[in-house]
């Protein structure tokens, strides 16, 4: 009784009749729309009141706005219509289309030019200049950070401070390993936390080059390589301002590469700076065994020897005190060794002036 080829064959009159249905309703929908666009556009004397009157804006009272001289505006065409109208449309049997309207943006037309105001009427209160870009990374810098960094026998502090009353701190600092070495960095200027960033990540890519050349203490090679250091930095610092429309800002660095797995190499140090920063001031001291102090020259590269046990190693963005009373307290205070309380020891200590102290003490084990 169930014959499949019947079964099928209704199945595809019925798909065919509903084919038929929606091309249909496909062409009726077109054909109401393109005839409410066209009855859109007739003079509104001899127009039927529709829905669609909603798309041509009403003509203004002379009373209200006066004709302006110049070419008169364009009669409105069907093309004008094209984007700023939708019309849903759902036929009824036996009744008229219904148009259910969606109006967007009206076209435009064509109007002269309106001649600007007086400058009297411009005339305004100036708008506040907008900070200087940077200002609310400085705004946001904590007025005190902490660092700590150990590595084999060597144990690095360091602080950067600035008093309350003082404006925002400028100083970074950066104590991380680097692979065969610590790394310990203090910068000033606008871009200290940027160049921090640069130079370590310049000191990951040139570990093995920077252990050989403190191993073999090559003082040549280590000054090539803080040649490209510098100019790795300013690349970086220099493109990120090209990113955000600002000028390369200025900083000063001081680096410090310490040898983790050959006690007996020396340490290697760097001083580098780029234009509108403090200039490459700050000062490298080393307390020996003793009890007495030494600065070492500030020069761009060289190599020096680290700290031995019962010494310490101090780099500052400020100058080392001079008076005598102040190293003798702070050898007392690191001659020992790491004092237990951690980099918070740092803090009250006559590290800087001027408000602001940026300062890092190695110690060896």
């Amino acid at each position: 009784m169930d014959d499949p080829s019947a079964r099928y064959t209704a199945l595809a009159r019925h798909e065919e009749r509903l084919r038929h249905e929606e091309r249909s309703r496909r062409e009726a929908r077109a054909a109401a729309i393109r005839r409410a666009a066209a009855e859109a556009c007739r003079p509104a004397a001899v127009r039927r009141p529709r829905p669609t009157d909603a798309l041509v804006p009403p003509r203004p009272h002379s009373s209200e706005n006066p004709p302006v001289p110049g070419p008169r505006p364009r009669a409105l065409s069907l093309d004008d219509f094209a984007e700023s109208a939708m019309a849903v449309v759902r036929p009824v049997p036996g009744q008229e289309v219904d148009l259910d309207l969606r109006l967007g943006p009206p076209p435009a037309l064509d109007r002269p030019a309106v001649p600007p105001p007086a400058r009297e009427a411009l005339a305004a209160p100036a708008a506040p200049a907008s900070p200087p870009p940077g200002d609310w990374r400085a705004a946001l810098r904590p007025a005190t950070v902490f660092d700590a960094a150990s590595a084999g026998p060597w144990t690095a502090y360091g602080i950067s401070t600035r008093t309350a009353a003082g404006p925002p701190r400028t100083d970074a600092l950066a104590l991380a390993p680097y692979g065969p070495g610590l790394l310990l960095a203090l910068a000033s200027g606008p871009a200290a936390d940027d160049a921090c960033a640069a130079v370590y990540r310049h000191a990951l890519r040139t570990a093995p080059a920077l252990r050989e050349a403190l191993r073999t203490r090559d003082a040549e090679a280590y000054r090539r390589l803080g040649e490209e250091t510098a100019r790795a930095c300013a690349t970086v610092l220099a493109d990120a301002a090209l990113r955000d429309g600002t000028p390369p800002a200025g900083y000063t660095l001081r680096l410090l590469h310490v040898p983790v797995d050959d006690p007996g190499a020396p340490c290697g140090l760097l001083v580098l700076g780029a234009g509108g920063s403090r200039g490459v001031g700050g000062g490298t001291a080393v307390l020996r065994p003793g009890g007495d102090w030494y600065e070492t020259p500030a020069t761009a590269a060289r190599l020096l020897e680290g700290p031995h046990p019962g010494g310490a190693l101090l780099l500052t963005t400020g100058r080392f005190p001079a008076d005598p009373g102040t190293r003798a307290r702070l050898a007392s205070a690191w001659a020992p060794g790491p004092p237990p309380s951690g980099p918070v020891s740092l803090l009250g200590q006559p590290l800087g002036a001027g408000g602001e102290s940026t300062a890092v003490v190695l110690w060896r084990r």
